[in-house]
């Protein structure tokens, strides 16, 4: 037993002995700026993994070096690593070092995020319509396209309030459209007419419109000048993407649809909007100045009536189904360094309206 514990008496002798030959390296790693000390510094000795990292108020310490010169590395997060080249260590003794680290300033590039609000569909046009201060009506592209209207003055026709006068002028509540402030993409429209302020919506395709709405109260953020309503328009805008869309709709109107229909004989073209010819005057037909020298009875104003179609005659068929389609495309070209965007949009309806009128003489 006294042999085992003489043993152990030597070796930690020893070990004493060789730690007392070793050497160490402490000291205090801080922001060069600031002077703060910095918490979590890795400090290496050059080519090993001998090392230690700062506590808590920047101290290290690398114990149990042999006496040397070593490079000493000191790193951390946002600071640039500095390298402390002939550090020497004597043996018993202790080294200290102070670090200052500068910080590490990298000065990024400006990134610009674009984003755009969609506005076409239903959903934002009714939170539009809730975050609204004012009375206020709205309609969206998704609704328009279920919708076989040709221009904005039809699409306005379905909204409450809104009355249409000659199949393009706008009356808001009734007040007359001259009354009335139109903006286009957020910039007040210029007037159609040469005698009166006021806008042919019968100009913009429905399906050209991303939304519609119809402010029928004040607000500051308002034109001031109207009294009956500021109509707000969007049109699509030219995107980064060419896209190509299409749109069919049908419908039936109660007190019209498949009802008998009453019409005068016209061209094969009359569908698409205008006469193939057919309504035309014959070529030596008279003109206006030659008709009123010429006597009632006159035998130049009978020719001219005998020249006539004169068919007075009426056929009678059913009304069909009101049907619309629309095409709307986006496309990008590049002429030289510049680059072009056209947006297109076509749109078709036809639909029939049955009225009875009654004439007193």
């Amino acid at each position: 037993m006294s042999k085992r514990l003489y043993l152990i008496a030597i070796l930690i002798l020893n070990s004493a002995f060789l730690w007392a030959q070793n050497g160490s390296i402490d000291g205090k790693i801080s922001d060069h700026r600031s002077q703060e000390t910095i918490v979590g510094a890795n400090v290496v000795i050059e080519g090993t993994t001998v090392g230690s990292s700062t506590d808590i108020d920047g101290n290290f310490v690398i114990p149990n070096l042999k006496p040397g010169t070593y490079n000493i590395v000191v790193s951390f997060v946002t600071y640039k690593t500095q390298t402390i080249n002939d550090v020497v260590v004597e043996a018993g003794k202790i080294t200290t070092l102070s670090v200052s680290l500068l910080e590490d300033v990298a000065e990024l590039a400006e990134i610009v995020v674009a984003a755009k609000k969609e506005i076409n569909t239903d959903l934002n046009l009714v939170n539009d319509i809730k975050a609204a201060k004012v009375v206020v009506s709205g309609i969206s592209a998704d609704q328009i396209l279920k919708m076989p209207d040709r221009d904005a003055a039809q699409v306005m026709a379905r909204m409450p309030g809104v009355t249409i006068q000659d199949n393009r002028f706008v009356l808001v509540r009734g007040v007359p459209d001259r009354y009335n402030q139109v903006m286009i993409n957020g910039i007040i429209a210029p007037s159609t007419e040469i005698d009166k302020r006021s806008f042919s919506f019968d100009l913009i395709p429905a399906g050209a419109i991303d939304q519609m709405l119809v402010y029928k109260s004040g607000a500051a953020d308002l034109p001031g000048d109207f009294a009956g309503g500021v109509i707000q328009l969007v049109t699509k805008q030219p995107t980064q993407e060419s896209w190509t869309k299409v749109g069919l709709t049908m419908g039936v109107r109660t007190g019209t649809t498949f009802k008998d229909f009453v019409a005068s004989e016209g061209s094969s073209t009359d569908i698409f909007g205008f006469d193939n010819g057919f309504r035309d005057l014959p070529e030596n037909f008279p003109s206006t100045r030659v008709l009123q020298a010429s006597g009632r009875t006159s035998s130049v104003r009978e020719r001219a009536g005998k020249s006539l179609t004169n068919n007075f005659d009426y056929a009678t068929s059913k009304t069909p189904l009101d049907m619309g389609f629309n095409v709307a495309t986006n496309n990008h070209f590049k002429i030289g360094n510049v680059k072009l965007s056209n947006l297109t949009s076509v749109n078709y309806s036809n639909s029939y309206q049955n009225f009875e009128s009654s004439f007193i003489r």
